[in-house]
């Protein structure tokens, strides 16, 4: 059957989050998805479930410049000949100059934005300057509204319209709908990330090494230089698990009794919702546009600002901890804005 709706999504890598998203958009009766990825996150595991994918999908990233832009110009005769919609997918400042030339050669277009107003590259405040005025310059002439993750996005949009949904992920398929049981306080915590620079995870870790009374693990692979310092350095009561699947971590989340997403910035992060579908409470980094969304400082989790806030967290979690995640554990509930969000995707899209 002949589908009266194209959509090309172009995007920097794979992701297994907006593939459940773009499988369930393939699967709608009027709407063929088609992807392009422009580079490939190799270090990370999840690439081997690009297979899981039944959406049409291209991989770029062996190409040459030339052939990118050769590239380019068939996106643009295609999208006009087929009469596509096209959605340029956003996302870091260092990425934005792509996005500007693709949007430049289009006379039409999507826009879904994952930058946001604090997203820095802290070791280079130029690219953060250009990259936030082409940021606003991308929005400001996009002929179409603008999906964003994020109600933040809206101090970039000076009044456009902005349909706003957390990030789609799936969880009912993933956790089947069963929040982790609730359980004494142990003083145990946990981490699931991607490990390298970016993340920071070497400070939470020496904070640790203060509270021999609580547990620390560490799930997830990464750099393989930093992967190696960190697990030299750490303490004794943090453990390292490496890479885990959707079932170990349904498991972890129902034996810890607090989650911490730290990082120096993320334009999401889906662990945080993940943990809060699964009812642990979450002490998340403000520098994730996720936390800054879906936490209540001190009602289902704690917002911080840098290692030091962080710190007095742990102080005070030392403390009283008991009847702090006695209060907090009744206070997280089973958050799912998957039906939400993918009900404004349709929105867009049409």
């Amino acid at each position: 059957m002949n589908k009266n709706k194209q959509l090309l999504f172009v995007q920097r890598a794979f992701s297994p989050y907006r593939m459940r998203l773009f499988n369930r958009l393939n699967n709608e009766k009027d709407i063929e998805v088609k992807v392009v990825y422009l580079t490939k996150d190799a270090g990370r595991n999840w690439n081997l479930l690009i297979n899981n994918a039944n959406y049409e999908y291209t991989e770029y990233y062996d190409w040459n410049m030339l052939s990118k832009l050769k590239f380019s110009k068939y996106i643009l005769s295609s999208s006009r000949k087929n009469n596509n919609q096209r959605i340029i997918y956003c996302t870091d400042f260092n990425k934005i100059i792509t996005i500007l030339f693709m949007s430049i050669m289009s006379k039409k277009y999507l826009l879904w934005v994952t930058i946001y107003d604090n997203y820095k590259i802290t070791s280079n405040g130029l690219i953060n300057y250009i990259g936030e005025r082409l940021s606003k310059f991308i929005i400001k002439h996009a002929q179409e509204p603008i999906l964003s993750y994020s109600s933040n996005i809206k101090n970039l949009c000076s009044g456009k319209k902005t349909i706003v949904g957390s990030q789609y992920y799936g969880l009912r398929d993933v956790y089947k709908n069963k929040p982790s049981s609730k359980l004494k306080y142990e003083g145990k915590f946990l981490i699931v990330s991607y490990l390298n620079k970016r993340k920071s995870i070497h400070e939470v870790t020496q904070i640790f090494r203060q509270y021999p009374e609580f547990t620390l693990t560490i799930a997830g692979d990464g750099d393989l230089r930093y992967v190696s310092s960190l697990k030299k350095n750490a303490p004794s009561n943090v453990k390292f698990i490496g890479h885990i699947n959707a079932k170990k971590k349904a498991q972890l989340f129902s034996e810890s009794n607090f989650f911490i997403f730290h990082t120096n910035k993320d334009t999401w992060g889906n662990t945080i919702m993940e943990s809060l579908y699964n009812e642990l409470p979450v002490i998340g980094s403000k520098n994730a546009m996720g936390a800054r969304d879906l936490i209540r400082n001190k009602h289902n989790g704690f917002i911080y600002s840098d290692i030091n806030d962080l710190n007095e967290i742990l102080c005070s979690l030392s403390n009283n901890g008991i009847n702090i995640y006695n209060t907090m554990k009744n206070n997280v509930q089973n958050i799912n804005n998957d039906e939400n969000y993918f009900n404004n995707v349709l929105e867009f899209v049409s």
